[in-house]
Parts: C-alpha cells; structure tokens; sequence
C-alpha cells in the first residue's frame, strides 16, 4: 500500500478534497480521503505541496456520433445554432486550442457540450499540461476543478475508458502531481509544472 497527499486532490469530477489522501494498491486507487487533522505531513504518507490530479487523458482516438472534434469558430457557431441534437462531447486538439476563440470554447461549454482535449502526435504529460494550461488561460471563469474534468474525466468517458480519469476507488487512473499552483486563484499559469507521481 502506498499513501500520497497534497494540499488539494482534484479527483476528475467534483469539487477538491482538501489535504486529501490517495491510499493506492499498485496502481489501483483503494480510496480517498481527507486528513482527519488537515496535517499536511501523516505517517507514511508522501506529501507533494500543490495539488494531485488524475493523469491527462488523450481523446484523440475518441470514435462515434456523440463526438465532435470541432475546428474553427464558424463550425462551433453552425453546429450550435443549427444541429437539433448536440454532440455529448466536443474534443479539442492542438490545433484547434490555438485557433479557437474564448467566446467558442465558452459557448460550447455554456451549451453543457463536455470539452475533452486531444492531442495527434504526442501522449506527453508535458504537452498535454501545455494544452489543460492553455485551456484555463481561454476560460478563466471556469472553475479549475471543471478544468480538471475537461483533461482528465470526459476524455476517458469520450473513449469509454472505464477505469481511467477520475480518482477514485478502484479506478487506475494515474495521478500527475502539479507543483507552482496559485491557490489565491485556485488555478495553474505559466509557472505550475506537472509529474508524474503513479502511472
């Protein structure tokens, strides 16, 4: 058994677990729980100062009539305005972060549309923190533990991973340690970096 903390464990779905601790059987999640004396440092725990998220998940292989890779800001307008039923989830790659505008993303988000983030040619926790980082910078009134859910809980329900996205009991979801986290704001920028602490 293995015990891991932080400050705030964003779990995929919900709001944060204050000084939260994952218990983990290999790569299993066993439970999560908050510190009983909101201790930052408990008996055979490892302590990470910032946040714990579930690892990024890729949709890009995400298949099906409930997904949407949306490409530019004229598509997401057409799709919003014409189609009487919405895509479940609109997944969001490299290309299409850069080009799409805030006002897009927010519309897509606003229309209840679960934005997931892919990448084609890299599954590198790096570039894929470079893309959740990229999204909070586009939609700063989004809560972060709704940004979580964008990188990490819809993509794996996109790709119908079962046991990916979310940290919780008895999923294997990988968890990324985010360190440089501005707790004032609640939010990552351009000084948070991210590893890898269970695969």
């Amino acid at each position: 058994m293995r015990k891991v903390a932080a400050h705030y464990v964003y779990c995929g779905e919900d709001q944060p677990v204050k000084f939260g601790i994952v218990t983990l059987d290999g790569n299993t999640v066993i439970s999560v729980s908050p510190s009983a004396d909101n201790l930052v440092e408990a008996a055979q725990t490892e302590f990470y100062p910032g946040v714990l998220i579930p690892a990024i998940v890729n949709a890009v292989m995400a298949t099906g009539s409930s997904v949407w890779f949306p490409k530019d800001d004229d598509e997401v307008n057409s799709v919003l305005t014409i189609e009487e039923e919405l895509p479940l989830f609109a997944v969001i790659d490299s290309e299409a972060l850069a080009r799409l505008s805030a006002t897009a993303l927010a519309s897509i988000y606003e229309n209840k549309i679960a934005i997931a983030l892919a990448h084609a040619t890299s599954n590198h926790p790096t570039i894929l923190f470079r893309m959740m980082m990229q999204l909070t910078e586009k939609l700063p009134d989004v809560p972060f533990h709704e940004i979580v859910r964008m990188a990490t809980a819809n993509g794996a329900q996109a790709l119908q991973q079962k046991q990916r996205g979310a940290i919780a009991a008895g999923y294997q979801p990988g968890i990324y340690h985010i360190s440089g986290f501005c707790f004032a704001r609640k939010s990552i920028d351009q000084h948070s970096t991210i590893e890898i602490i269970a695969s």
